[in-house]
């Protein structure tokens, strides 16, 4: 069985399937609530699948927790804006959150911890340095600049 539901393309079904049965077995569940168990055993595999695809696409540098972040060391950091951001309102919102600053003065913390509170929303979260951003906007600008038209009329 476990090869047909392999060329089905439900591994996780496939691995969980022993354990399945089992319970199946001494709780006499019914087909449809079997059924059921198996199903949400494949899709709770495949989301949990997804996630790690994209927590190992974010590169992320390493785990934080906002506990650890230690506010005496930037004074100049809202702490209550911070918790703020942690609620994650605003992307209910669509607001963008950008954080500016010179180097070393507590920016990727924050950000890496608002990243792993909920990594598994479908938003776009990117990381990376001013320098980064300002050649990609120059480039950009450019490319528009060199497909727009020389002159009007």
């Amino acid at each position: 069985m476990n090869e047909l539901l392999k060329r089905l393309g439900l591994s996780q079904l496939a691995r969980a399937l022993p354990t399945l049965l089992d319970e199946a077995r001494v709780q006499q569940l019914s087909y449809e609530a079997f059924l059921r168990q198996a199903l949400e055993a494949e899709i709770g595999g495949r989301q949990q699948r997804a996630l790690e695809r994209r927590l190992r696409a974010a590169h992320l540098p390493r785990r934080v927790r906002l506990e650890a972040f230690d506010f005496s060391f930037q004074p100049t950091l809202s702490e209550r804006l911070i918790r703020e951001l942690a609620s994650l309102r605003f992307l209910e919102t669509a607001t963008n959150v950008l954080f500016l600053g010179p180097p070393g003065v507590g920016k990727t913390h924050p950000w890496l911890y608002l990243h792993w509170v909920r990594p598994f929303l479908l938003t776009v979260v990117v990381l990376f340095a001013a320098s980064h951003f300002c050649t990609s906007l120059r480039q950009y600008i450019r490319a528009t600049l060199q497909s727009a038209p020389r002159h009007c009329g």
